[in-house]
């Protein structure tokens, strides 16, 4: 009997994993305070300006909560995602139009377009650390992007970027992955893509779990329930393995 349940439970974990795995490939961010939804695959560490101290992505950053938070608001930054590995960083920066006469980009003719592209070679022409190595308009079902890929010399570092620039509904949006001393490659390209083209640009009402306070809480409980649930079970199969001896 206590063979037979054991096969159970572990078939069960089996499956529960499995379909983890399978429905867990991509994870919703919902940003209020720039009116934005997107997926992030959930190869990548992901924190938002409600990081808390609980998130095992600090290790990684060897960074402290209140560090990274200050950092994102000084910075325009609304997601931060990379791999463990620290071999890229993908950042949804955005910051409010000051323009008032600036239109959506969904809504600019082919040559407004070209105008701003012209405008932006002469910018990267001019400056000394950056070269810009291509750029393309990048329309999807949406609305268009600007793409530029650069690259650039900081203090001996050569850094790559890629980054998808667009204006929607009196917000200027940046999605820029970037790298140090790596070429970004067709993988990496179609990952910052897939992130752009999940971008939903709407409405969203404040909600509770965007407040840092409730991240920690949230993850102290998890932990807290994982624990007591693996507790539990081992209880229970001691409890069964006694009653059998007597």
């Amino acid at each position: 009997m206590k063979k037979r349940f054991l096969t159970a439970l572990f078939t069960s974990m089996i499956i529960l994993s499995t379909t983890i795995l399978v429905f867990a490939e991509e994870k919703e961010y919902s940003i209020s305070a720039i009116n934005l939804i997107l997926n992030v695959t959930d190869e990548l560490n992901v924190l938002t300006r409600n990081v808390s101290e609980g998130n095992p992505a600090l290790e990684i950053l060897d960074a402290d909560a209140i560090e990274l938070q200050n950092s994102y608001l000084q910075n325009h930054v609304y997601l931060d995602a990379f791999p463990d590995n620290l071999q890229y960083e993908i950042l949804v920066t955005a910051t409010d139009v000051n323009n008032s006469q600036a239109k959506n980009f969904s809504e600019l003719s082919e040559a407004d377009f070209m105008d701003y592209c012209d405008k932006l070679t002469e910018q990267f022409a001019s400056s000394e650390k950056e070269s810009l190595l291509e750029m393309k308009i990048y329309e999807n079902d949406t609305t268009k992007y600007v793409y530029t890929y650069t690259h650039s010399t900081f203090d001996d570092v050569s850094v790559y970027a890629a980054k998808y620039y667009t204006v929607m509904n009196g917000y200027n949006y940046n999605y820029t992955l970037q790298s140090n001393d790596l070429p970004i490659d067709g993988t990496l390209s179609t990952q910052l893509k897939d992130i752009v083209d999940s971008a939903q640009y709407t409405e969203v009402k404040s909600s509770i779990t965007e407040s840092g306070l409730f991240m920690e809480l949230y993850e102290t409980f998890i932990g807290f329930g994982i624990t007591v649930l693996v507790l539990g079970v081992l209880l229970f199969l001691l409890i069964r393995s006694t009653k059998k001896v007597h």
